[in-house]
């Protein structure tokens, strides 16, 4: 076999080769090195990739939302200009932001049940609401809104309120204005010394109204066979306890559309509270009935029909155990917690059912399970004034002072327009003797509705006869008397002290 004959390989030959394999090897390092940095730094690069994509997405979601938000509402949002007030009045503390404030909490306290919502210094009108969804609730807007949308005519988009305090001489004058057109004016006597600022409260309070019953006035004009819009009116009278016009504008709807819950509940509810306590006929409380029953058997989950059926309940128990009649105000009780039970029922567990709840048991002399319903209904509203100051009068019964005082302070936080947790406050640090500190309860109680008065010196002669040692009844007398600025007096005092 012939051998293979092979080229002389030369010493050039060889560097070569050896170059070759030496330049061949690097080559392969850099490739190693190179796929061992590009393989992280490609998933770093993806990773930012995403990353920003998904940031620019919440970002240009939060945009549009804010975009949404801000058509939803500055269309129909009307301007509330600061009050204009003399130095006589910012002296006094009623500067003109405060006015402004004031003037703002009395429009939403007109408001008519959701008709239109007070904002710091805008009054937000809810019209042409569109239909959103919340998936997790399945809650659409358009539902919750209910009577509220489509009510207000499209002129009252933009309007301005604006008002003014003027001084000349010793009257002080109000005048309010809705797109520069006079809806309300009025004047009260003033000197800076002597001048009562709940006077102005008041003047600032009646200006809200009128402005409101205008608004609705235009409305029921813009829409005369809307049934929801004179339901709401008649909310608005309700508030004011102006029950002729009430009844009228229940009526009218009722007219318009026989089928509406609310209006027939709303009916029964204006008969309970023309029920006097001390009468012992039941004659209001029977008109309510049948209202509340129209109104249940159009909808018989109508949560508010329940409640108001057992407050008329408890009243007829209290008329029949007056009567001595025990065995129907034993029924009529356990009607009322049947009724509330319902309330319940159908709204899912409110807070109002659980206050019926309470007034139930403690009307039944359990008064325990009475302060543990006002608990629960706290839970569940924690801004339930009412249950505040039921709850410290359950506490002041159970003589727990300390807690009645918390009660009823957090009462005086959540309605600061109410002379009620001033009056529980003051006769609960009576009973701690506490003399100071319940003299400035009571005068805060006077200074917002001077019928306090009465009740507080009925406190004081109370607690005369439980402690007539620890207590200077004259001069705690005097000292209201002094409070209300003495042109009003105690009743006679009692024959103890």
């Amino acid at each position: 076999m012939p051998q293979e004959t092979r080229e002389p390989v030369t010493g050039h030959t060889a560097r070569r080769s050896k170059a070759a394999a030496q330049v061949r090897s690097v080559w392969a390092t850099l490739k190693a090195a190179s796929n061992a940095v590009s393989a992280p730094c490609e998933r770093l690069v993806t990773s930012a990739f995403h990353l920003t994509t998904r940031l620019l997405g919440a970002i240009l979601t939060v945009a549009i939302l804010l975009i949404f938000l801000k058509t939803l509402f500055s269309a129909n949002t009307v301007d509330l200009r600061t009050i204009e007030v003399p130095d006589a009045l910012s002296d006094m503390g009623l500067t003109s932001k405060v006015v402004t404030w004031k003037l703002r909490d009395a429009l939403n306290a007109n408001r008519g049940r959701g008709i239109s919502q007070i904002l710091p210094m805008n009054l937000l009108v809810m019209q042409n609401l569109p239909d959103v969804s919340i998936p997790e609730t399945a809650l659409s807007i358009d539902r919750a809104v209910g009577i509220v949308r489509n009510l207000l005519p499209a002129a009252w988009q933009h309007d301005e309120i604006y008002g003014a305090f003027t001084l000349v001489g010793k009257r002080l004058s109000l005048e309010l204005r809705l797109n520069e057109k006079v809806v309300y004016a009025s004047s009260i006597p003033f000197s800076p010394t002597n001048s009562d600022v709940r006077d102005i409260q008041h003047q600032i309070a009646t200006a809200a109204f009128a402005l409101t019953v205008k608004r609705y006035s235009v409305a029921i004009q813009d829409k005369p066979t809307s049934a929801p819009l004179r339901i709401a009116f008649g909310y608005l009278w309700v508030d004011h306890r102006r029950w002729d016009n009430a009844i009228d504008s229940f009526k009218e709807a009722l007219a318009l559309d026989p089928s509406k819950p609310d209006a027939h509940s709303a009916l029964g509810h204006i008969e309970r509270y023309q029920h006097n306590p001390d009468w012992d006929e039941t004659q209001h409380l029977d008109e309510a009935q049948r209202y509340f029953q129209a109104a249940l058997d159009r909808d018989p989950k109508f949560a508010d029909a329940h409640t108001g059926m057992g407050y008329t309940h408890i009243g007829k128990a209290d008329v029949y155990a007056k009567k001595g009649d025990t065995e129907l105000a034993k029924e009529e009780w356990e009607k009322a917690r049947q009724a509330f039970e319902q309330s319940g029922l159908a709204s899912g567990g409110s807070a109002d059912s659980r206050v019926g709840l309470a007034h139930v048991y403690w009307g039944q002399g359990n008064l325990n399970r009475a302060v543990e319903e006002l608990q629960k209904a706290i839970r569940l509203s924690p801004n339930a004034a009412d249950a505040h100051i039921l709850l410290g009068s359950a506490r002041r019964t159970q003589r727990r002072f300390e807690d009645a005082i918390a009660s009823y302070a957090a009462a005086a936080l959540l309605n600061p327009l109410s002379d009620e947790p001033h009056l529980g406050l003051g006769g609960s640090k009576l009973a701690l003797n506490k003399w100071d500190d319940a003299v400035a309860e009571f005068g805060e109680a006077i200074r917002l509705s001077r019928p306090a008065l009465t009740v507080a010196c009925e406190e004081i002669a109370k607690r005369a006869i439980e402690a007539p040692g620890d207590t200077d009844y004259p001069e705690l007398r005097r000292r209201l008397e002094a409070l209300a600025g003495g042109t009003e007096r105690c009743p006679s005092p009692p024959a103890g002290p």
